[in-house]
């Protein structure tokens, strides 16, 4: 009872002092043991970072010897971490996933990237690659952190912040598992996103880690989980859907489809070589069908490898029909209707709207006035759009200007507007004005 009261749990307190449970060495010093030098803590250092006054924790009286210095300071909120003692454990975490054993392609880029991590001097702090879902973003940084792990001796760090899902990470609970991966006791983690950033910044300060995170949502959930400028030989590799151009510091990667040259290399090494090029013809129009994205090309050649009496002209006949192609990209787990829907379903309303109804449209892109016509907006708002589309991979722009869906997700597209309770009035009036303003428009050359 006696420490109890020590520690500030009182039984019926007024609420002039709130009852809280001391942690760590606050709650060795209110019960009276002497202040760790090593922390440099003092009872009145105690009492004004907690708000707490001598009278809440009579029995601060030193009578017990000095403990033996710990790694890692507690940070306070208005003072920056110490640096971890040198005499501190060194830990050297080692997360990355497994490599991906199939992993072909992106040889120039694979190239570029790594030649950028092995100089210090063009080594920026962060590398972020975007893409449509599906397009190999993940197994292309997984590779290229396996590739350079030997430039990051001191460790390397992973985590999935599941950006494309309902649930995205949160970057405290992600640096509180950082810091105890780097070798800081869950005492001197302190709470707070803000507090937890600075002290993993300072736990990076003179070492050499990767840290790949993978599936980000947005710039500002990664901001928080990148090394800072005391750790210049630290590097994050961040892959998601989202163009993070504002982030500071990094390389900004696009990642776009496969080569056809790529497309036959994966899918042969799936379903063996032999067997490959003895249809290689075929192939080429299942990968020309997958629109060479590295998911469905990987779907279509699983599907085929279980099947030992299928063909490959046999898939090419099932994949050349649109309306069931996206059908026929499904495998077990894999699907590629499931990865664009984690896109799809973070859409707000006038996003999803615009989605669908451009996906009714043919050709291979398609204006900024012509769109504007299709969703019955003003050229300013719907550039608004196109861009936020733009930005979150889900459409692309060539030119400034024009715009295009990947063919697969232009097949998707088109499905969300048929499964639409209001599709069929909404489909009819957004092509009946897109037909007036093409009218329109060959009227006015034609005036010309």
């Amino acid at each position: 009872m006696v420490g109890e009261e020590r520690l500030g749990w009182r039984t019926g307190s007024t609420g002039s002092v709130p009852d809280r449970r001391w942690r760590g060495d606050e709650a060795s010093l209110a019960l009276g043991e002497d202040p760790d030098p090593a922390l440099d803590r003092t009872r009145i250092g105690l009492e004004w970072e907690s708000g707490y006054g001598a009278e809440v924790v009579p029995g601060l009286r030193p009578h017990a010897a000095p403990r033996p210095a710990t790694g890692f300071s507690r940070p306070t909120a208005v003072g920056r971490p110490q640096r971890p003692l040198a005499a501190a454990t060194a830990v050297r975490p080692a997360q990355l996933p497994a490599a991906v054993a199939d992993f072909t392609g992106r040889e120039d880029l694979v190239r570029e990237l790594n030649d950028r991590l092995a100089t210090p001097s063009e080594r920026p702090a962060a590398i972020a690659v975007a893409g449509i879902g599906g397009i190999g973003k993940t197994a292309l940084a997984v590779h290229l952190a396996h590739t350079a792990r030997h430039h990051f001796p001191d460790g390397q760090l992973y985590v999935d912040l599941g950006g494309a899902g309902s649930s995205p990470a949160d970057p405290e609970t992600v640096l509180g598992a950082f810091l105890r991966s780097l070798g800081i006791p869950d005492a001197a983690i302190p709470d707070g996103t803000e507090e937890r950033a600075a002290l993993y910044r300072a736990a990076l300060e003179g070492r050499r880690v990767l840290v790949l995170l993978d599936n980000a949502r947005e710039a500002a959930q990664v901001r928080p989980l990148l090394p800072g400028e005391g750790a210049p030989e630290c590097v994050a590799l961040i892959t998601g859907r989202a163009h993070m151009g504002d982030l500071d510091r990094a390389h900004l990667v696009d990642l776009d489809a496969m080569s056809p040259t790529e497309a036959f290399a994966l899918f042969a090494l799936i379903v063996g070589e032999e067997r490959a090029v003895i249809e290689r013809a075929a192939v080429m129009e299942v990968v020309a069908s997958c629109s060479f994205l590295p998911l469905a090309i990987r779907i279509a050649a699983c599907r085929l490898a279980s099947r030992r009496t299928w063909t490959v002209s046999v898939l090419a006949r099932k994949l050349a029909d649109e309306r069931r192609r996206l059908d026929e990209l499904r495998a077990g787990d894999l699907a590629v209707t499931a990865t664009f829907g984690l896109g799809y379903g973070q859409l707000d309303p006038a996003q999803a709207r615009a989605f669908r109804l451009l996906g009714l449209v043919g050709g291979p892109d398609i204006s900024l006035p012509a769109a504007g016509a299709v969703l019955g907006l003003d050229v300013e708002e719907t550039a608004r759009l196109l861009t936020s589309l733009v930005d979150i991979s889900l459409l692309e722009s060539a030119v400034p200007g024009r715009y295009r869906f990947h063919d697969l997700v232009r097949l998707y597209a088109r499905a969300c507007a048929e499964r639409e309770s209001r599709a069929a009035a909404e489909r009819e009036e957004a092509l009946s004005r897109l037909l007036d303003f093409y009218l329109a428009t060959a009227a006015r050359v034609y005036a010309m």
